[in-house]
């Protein structure tokens, strides 16, 4: 049955966090406190300013209010002098996060000998102001800000990018899922080059290249990004990449170009050097990749699970609507409302489906969905299912575990039934099947074909009242005609003994469909971001969908091969809480303890209290409830408290 629920959950407030970025206090800090000027040096161990530089970076992470730390450690130059090099780190701990997962931010502070203005105050500026931001907020996952010290150097062994090597060296046992080198940001070529941004690392990289990639393009402010794919060792993310770590470069289009780039004059007085429009949507597509993968957690929100289905018996039929089409009129198709996949075996190879990801109790039971199963009527086909009552706008996440199955051998060649496609979707009518070749269609929709050797593995679709729906190219690889030979898919599912590598075919996958409170649509697969876009369509508001649609005229051999399975569906809506703002308190000449604050209007408000010393484990009593006297205004009234010292606290149930 439904499920309604609450609990702590992630908010989706990228933007929010975009727009915090303060351009003044960017540009002070390459300018006035990163020692940029003429003349200066932070060429590490000769010179003068980078011990200077050093200290500036710590005392500003310290000002944010983080614990940052000092790594010191010594090298020989080329030379054969010894020198000192010394990182500087601060940690955002991630609040919820059972595996301990990491996303380092890195910017070196080092500079050729000069000063280094673009190369790389730049970056390091934007670190800061991504520190201080997310200081003011929390996250589900851990994130490392790192300024890298010795990147521009050489040891007498040959060695460089010295200060991420190190941390590397000391981290390899760490759950990094994600480093990205902040480089040179702050120049831009001029022309036909302008307004682009290189995202460079090799072939291997080519999740998280492509999880930048789809950031920029949503929240960039219409730079251009460009993917390279590049071995060469030419910033930080070298160092990860080496240890198996997924890691990339971000820096200025045409960097190499730059007239002053590892030059005496790349300094920030430099007349028309520095963009600080294109540093600024520089800085705020780092921002907020790294709030996008690290998972925003507002600590004022609530989530509640409006809807969830784990499909253990077959009344899960009265949970949805059930609409279905055919080319040929002629219904064809199948639902198993709660089917046992731990009894499939597959006719080729003997596949097993173990548990879904997702299932609390161990059951291994599911939805399961066929269509163009006769051979009589071998037509295309499709079936989509809607919540029974449940309408959307946005702030919410569908979520569900999917096994795409289909017919095929060894080498994962399939057979007639490859282009049954599994469909999951948001913001629809709930009145019709909505598909491919669906007249009229509604919604905004995904579509997955498990088998490797098909043209379209992955497809997007925008609804049309008046048509067919839509193919949609989002950003991260077209999603339309996009099949396994895709290297961001390649990576995200590596091949598996009789399959092919690129698609989530015989395999769980955790699928979420979002929608936030700016209409921003995302994709995610096992956690990693696949489609990022803005919902321009009409179809900004109503239901979810699950789905199965086969696109040829073909019926699979076998057919009992070709088929989905969706377990554990849940739709979550994220929504604000008013945190209560003190209006007044003090204490009544009769000894009374008052206190006057606004909150939600009908809501709530515990008061607790202890004599404990606050520095002590707390033990909090509920000494009342506070009375709203208007709407959204409340007073608390405390008898007598005495000469005890004593402290209060407002909790919301």
């Amino acid at each position: 049955m439904p499920l309604c629920e609450r609990s702590s959950e992630a908010a989706p407030v990228v933007q929010d966090l975009v727009n915090q970025f303060d351009s003044d206090r960017y540009y002070d800090l390459v300018a006035n406190k990163l020692y940029t000027r003429q003349g200066m040096n932070r060429a590490p161990g000769i010179g003068p300013e980078n011990p200077l530089c050093r200290e500036a970076i710590y005392a500003e992470l310290q000002s944010y209010g983080y614990t940052a730390y000092k790594d010191q450690f010594d090298y020989v130059d080329t030379s054969g002098v010894p020198r000192i090099a010394c990182n500087v780190i601060a940690i955002k701990p991630g609040v919820r996060n059972p595996d301990n997962e990491i996303f380092v931010v890195g910017s070196h502070f080092d500079s050729e000998d000069n000063p280094g203005a673009d190369d790389n105050a730049t970056g390091v500026a934007a670190l800061l102001e991504m520190a201080r931001i997310f200081n003011q907020h929390n996250f589900a996952k851990t994130i490392v800000f790192c300024a890298f010290d010795a990147e521009e150097v050489y040891d007498y062994y040959g060695a460089r990018r010295l200060g991420s090597s190190r941390y590397v060296s000391q981290h390899l046992n760490d759950n990094i899922k994600g480093m990205v080198s902040v480089d040179m940001i702050g120049w831009q070529a001029s022309g036909s080059s302008s307004n682009q941004a290189y995202i460079e690392g090799r072939s291997t990289m080519a999740v998280i290249r492509n999880e930048l990639r789809l950031v920029m393009q949503t929240y960039g402010g219409g730079i251009v990004p460009v993917l390279r794919s590049t071995s060469g060792d030419l910033s930080d993310h070298v160092a990860f990449a080496n240890a198996g770590f997924q890691a990339c470069l971000f820096i200025e289009g045409y960097f190499s170009s730059n007239p002053n780039y590892h030059k005496l004059t790349d300094y920030v007085e430099m007349p028309g050097y520095i963009d600080w429009i294109y540093a600024g949507k520089m800085a705020k597509t780092a921002i907020a990749y790294f709030a996008t993968k690290a998972e925003i957690v507002d600590t004022n929100s609530m989530t509640t699970t409006l809807f969830r289905d784990e499909f253990e018996t077959s009344d899960s039929a009265n949970n949805w609507l059930l609409f279905e089409g055919s080319a040929n009129g002629i219904p064809d198709y199948t639902v198993d409302w709660s089917f046992d996949y731990s009894t499939y075996h597959s006719a080729f190879n003997g596949t097993t489906i173990p548990p879904a990801p997702n299932t609390t109790n161990g059951t291994t039971r599911g939805l399961k969905l066929t269509v163009n199963n006769n051979d009589i009527t071998g037509a295309l086909a499709a079936v989509s299912l809607y919540p029974n009552n449940l309408v959307l706008s946005n702030g919410y996440s569908f979520k569900v575990d999917m096994w795409m199955n289909y017919p095929g051998g060894p080498g994962g060649s399939g057979s007639t039934g490859s282009t049954e496609t599994a469909t999951i979707g948001i913001n629809h009518s709930g009145t019709r099947v909505n598909w491919q070749n669906g007249n009229p269609s509604d919604g905004l929709f995904f579509g997955f074909n498990g088998e490797g050797g098909v043209t379209d593995d992955y497809l997007a679709y925008a609804g049309n009242a008046a048509s067919i729906p839509t193919k949609l190219s989002f950003a991260a690889s077209g999603l339309v005609g996009v099949n396994n030979t895709h290297a961001f898919f390649q990576t995200i599912f590596p091949a598996s003994q009789f399959e092919t590598a690129g698609t989530p075919g015989k395999r769980w996958v955790e699928v979420e469909l979002s929608q936030d409170v700016n209409n921003i649509v995302a994709l995610r697969m096992n956690g990693h971001l696949v489609a990022l876009r803005t919902n321009s369509s009409p179809f900004i508001a109503g239901t979810v969908m699950l789905g199965y649609m086969d696109l040829f005229a073909s019926i699979a051999t076998p057919a009992a091969d070709a088929f989905v399975i969706f377990d554990n569906a849940r739709v979550e809506a994220t929504q604000p809480v008013s945190a209560p703002i003190i209006n007044g308190f003090g204490i009544s000449p009769g000894g009374e303890f008052q206190l006057q604050f606004s909150g939600v209007a009908g809501g709530t408000y515990s008061v607790l209290s202890t004599t404990n010393n606050l520095e002590t484990p707390i033990d909090w009593t509920v000494v009342g409830t506070a009375t709203e006297q208007s709407p959204g205004q409340f007073e608390f009234i405390a008898p007598d408290i005495g000469t005890t010292q004593r402290y209060f606290r407002l909790r919301q149930p």
